[in-house]
């Protein structure tokens, strides 16, 4: 069930109060994380606007895979990419950067991830840039109720932050300002914080997982986090393209009582496909050719299947790029690596062995690799 807003019938304070005391909690709740960073909180109560499905083409984009509840892997992905200063604000300027989902599970540093792509997306905005965060299989099993993969100290998280969320409105109902209260639900107690936070229609999910795509294309770059068939992209389909993929994935999201779609579920779904992710001898080119052809894309960017040896893989020359690195210690505690889309048509991969961290890139590397592991 999804919580009840409820509302203080009183004067109201003025909104700069209610936003402080969002942005406290935001604060305590990543400090273990992130440190004392000051968070300028966007406000729990913003409207549920879904990122749009397409977007032309820009002069500079990066695409970072999975994170799996690391922050500090994150942060060091980030700067390889030239995205944010030591103190983890945006520097990338006009860059756009392509998170290809999978941010929760195997780490216990998942509110801080959200949190800090939150706020990038909007220092980014301001610079002329964009932050786009994706929905992978770890978000969908999360709002699905689905913690097989939850790490034990991520449980440790979202109790803390169940322990703000509930103390900042406290005060705000003291303050006689809008308020919201969490449901009780039936579930064992070292799960219950993060299924209130995170079923349909829960705040973390409302806030930060129903406004990802599913679906993404960028200029000429596809991207999905498992994978994309012809019949997720066709707008003729009957998932109605990406847009209709976006649109009911975002819906259930939000608990308004739709079941979870089925291009969110299944080996054949567009976040556990791994129909483009492993050697290639196993990839299908001809099937990613009119999967390309029907999204109007030259390439597909996928995460979900970790790569031999924990580097970017490519297959059906160059159509497809498979950038999940294992990075995460909850992984394979792999070296954070980008990839990077000049003018829509060159592409590189950046590392910390050939990355400076104050800035641009200077160097690159290739290395097309013939194994992949399943994860």
């Amino acid at each position: 069930m999804a919580p009840q807003q409820e509302t203080g019938t009183r004067q109201p304070i003025p909104r700069l109060l209610s936003q402080f005391v969002d942005t406290f909690v935001d604060f305590a709740t990543a400090l273990p994380a992130a440190g004392p960073q000051i968070w300028a909180s966007l406000s729990r109560n913003r409207p549920a606007v879904l990122s749009k499905s397409e977007y032309d083409g820009v002069p500079r984009l990066i695409a970072i895979g999975d994170l799996h509840g690391d922050f500090g892997k994150t942060q060091r992905a980030l700067r390889v990419g030239g995205l944010i200063d030591v103190h983890d604000h945006w520097i990338g300027g006009r860059t756009t950067l392509v998170q290809v989902g999978d941010q929760l599970d195997r780490g216990a540093d998942e509110m801080a991830i959200l949190l800090l792509l939150e706020r990038l997306e909007v220092e980014a905005r301001a610079a002329g840039g964009r932050v786009i965060s994706m929905n992978g299989n770890h978000e969908t099993m999360s709002v699905a109720g689905d913690f097989r993969y939850v790490d034990p100290g991520a449980y440790t998280d979202f109790a803390r932050w169940k322990n703000w969320f509930e103390l900042g409105e406290r005060w705000k109902r003291g303050c006689k300002l809008p308020y919201e209260t969490l449901p009780k639900v039936k579930v064992p107690p070292q799960a219950a914080a993060r299924w209130v936070a995170l079923q349909p229609g829960g705040p973390v999910t409302r806030r930060f997982l129903s406004r990802q795509p599913t679906l993404l294309r960028v200029g000429s770059s596809l991207f999905a986090h498992g994978g994309a068939l012809p019949k997720h992209v066709d707008k003729e389909g009957q998932a109605g393209g990406m847009d209709g993929v976006n649109k009911a994935v975002q819906q259930w999201m939000l608990g308004d009582g739709s079941k979870q779609p089925g291009e969110t579920r299944g080996r054949n779904s567009v976040v556990w496909s791994r129909h483009f992710g492993h050697e290639e001898a196993a990839t299908d080119c001809e099937l990613l050719r009119q999967t390309l052809r029907a999204a109007g894309a030259e390439r597909l960017v996928v995460g979900h299947t970790i790569q031999p040896d924990l580097e970017v893989t490519h297959a059906c020359n160059g159509r497809v790029y498979r950038i999940d690195v294992g990075m995460s210690a909850g992984c394979y505690d792999g070296e954070p690596a980008v990839l990077e889309v000049l003018n829509d048509q060159e592409v590189r991969v950046h590392t910390e062995s050939n990355a400076t961290w104050a800035g641009w890139v200077t160097n690159t590397f290739w290395t097309p690799k013939t194994k992949s592991k399943s994860r």
